[in-house]
């Protein structure tokens, strides 16, 4: 379980596909050389979030893919990965008609990814 509850934003970064106007958490998954997916989608989550995947090194990250929809108030991205690259996943909250929705309590999951 995460939170994005006191998490600051990344102003300073240049996300590509993600804006800074939300406080955000990081984490690290290592690329199997299949596809990949990290998703919100649990009742647990109870925000509205947005999930972004980077390649690359903090400073110089690169935005691979990135959703705002897929599940009621979670989020869901599928991505082919490298084996034993890391990437990095952004979760942060969106707003949703004009409400704050920028902090809250969410489940991360990641596994195997599938074609649409």
């Amino acid at each position: 379980l995460g939170t994005t509850l006191g998490a600051s934003t990344d102003q300073n970064e240049a996300f590509g596909c993600v804006s800074s106007y939300y406080p955000g958490v990081w984490y690290t998954v290592v690329g199997t050389g299949g596809l990949l997916n990290v998703n919100t989608c649990s009742a647990t989550t109870d925000f509205y979030t947005y999930v972004a995947v980077f390649s690359g090194s903090c400073g110089s990250l690169e935005c691979l893919q990135s959703n705002i929809y897929g599940c009621g108030r979670g989020t869901s991205v599928t991505w082919s990965s490298v084996n034993g690259v890391q990437y990095k996943v952004l979760v942060r909250g969106r707003g949703y008609r004009g409400s704050s929705g920028s902090s809250g309590n969410f489940e991360l999951r990641v596994g195997p990814g599938t074609v649409a």
